[in-house]
Parts: C-alpha cells; structure tokens; sequence
C-alpha cells in the first residue's frame, strides 16, 4: 500500500484536518505492516506444508470464500435496511392469541374406575328364570365320579 502518495494529497487539504491526517499515517502506516506480517506467518503456517501447485488453488477458494461471506453479509444487512412488509392478513394471524390449553392433550383423571356392569345385577332370582340354567345332579354319586375323573386327569397332566 502506498501511503506516500495519500499524505501528498492530504497535504492539499486545508485547515486543522490535514495536520491531524498527517499525523495519523505513519500509525496508519504501522499497523498496516504488522497485520501484513502477521498475514504471512498465519499463512505461512498453515499453507507452508502444502507443496506449491496446490497453494494456489487453495488461495483462490479462501478469497472467494472470503467473498461470498462479505456477499451474503452485505446482502443481508440490505435486506435488513428495507425491512419487511407484512400484509394485513400476516398482522391479524400474528396478533392472535391461542391459549395454551388447546396446544396440550388434557390429563388423565387420577382415578382408574371400577369393573362396571353393562346391567344392575339382580337382588332376587325367580325359579322360571333360574330353570334353564340349573341342572339338577339328581344322583350324587355319579357326579362325584365325574368330577374326580376330572380332576384326575387334571392332576396327570400337569408334570
């Protein structure tokens, strides 16, 4: 960077504001060599071990990296300026207010019901409607036999 040829032409301008540019330069011109330096160490370090047909390369898609970063930064803080426009049917749905009971599934009651009955049970059996139903053993010897077969063959099955 030649800041020779910018104090010359600071030089031209009148007044106070030059004096301080002037002197402002050299500091200018300092902090300019060391970045410069410490660019070169930083990319001396890491591109000193690539060999030099792919240093090139490598540079090429850092800037343009570098570029498409300042691209999308200068983009978005433009984007930003304008603002957007909401329509009115964008304002209205952003107003509203939804309670949060409606964005939930309810609980579930604390307590689990009983066995419920599809019928009331009957207090009282008539003999006509108990008749279908009921058989009489009559012989009870002979349902003592079946019943201890039963449970006999009950008894062989299980190990």
């Amino acid at each position: 960077m030649d800041l020779g040829a910018a104090g010359k032409k600071i030089k031209n301008i009148p007044g106070k504001a030059a004096e301080s540019l002037l002197g402002f330069l050299p500091a200018l011109q300092n902090a300019f060599a060391r970045t410069q330096k410490k660019l070169k160490s930083l990319t001396n370090r890491f591109l000193g071990r690539l060999p030099k047909e792919k240093k090139i390369p490598v540079l090429i898609c850092l800037g343009g990296l570098a570029a498409i970063l300042v691209i999308l930064i200068i983009t978005s803080i433009a984007a930003g300026i304008g603002g957007t426009k909401r329509s009115a049917a964008s304002n209205t749905a952003i107003s509203l207010h939804i309670p949060p009971d409606e964005f939930f599934i309810p609980s579930e009651p604390d307590f689990v019901p009983d066995f419920l009955l599809g019928r009331e049970p009957r207090q009282s059996w008539s003999v006509e409607t108990i008749r279908p139903f009921w058989r009489s053993p009559g012989n009870h010897d002979l349902w003592r036999g079946e019943i201890k077969t039963a449970v006999e063959l009950l008894l062989e099955a299980v190990p």
